[in-house]
């Protein structure tokens, strides 16, 4: 729902809703919410599970010749 802004409607604090830019009928478009369908990774990411696999490399080589 659209509040006109006229006045009509008050706000959480009991306030009076007052617009510039009154509207006649709707007021409009109303985007609620967004949604990625395929979301990938940022290129950090990747850097970072890369860092992270040549880490597990180092300590295995390590944990190799202590044995």
């Amino acid at each position: 729902m659209d509040n006109p802004g006229n006045g009509s409607f008050l706000d959480s604090e009991g306030n009076p809703i007052i617009d510039n830019w009154l509207t006649e009928g709707t007021g409009g478009f109303d985007l609620d919410a967004i949604g990625a369908l395929h979301a990938f990774p940022e290129p950090r990411a990747y850097a970072a599970l890369a860092g992270l696999a040549a880490l597990g490399v180092v300590l295995m080589r390590r944990i190799r010749k202590r044995s």
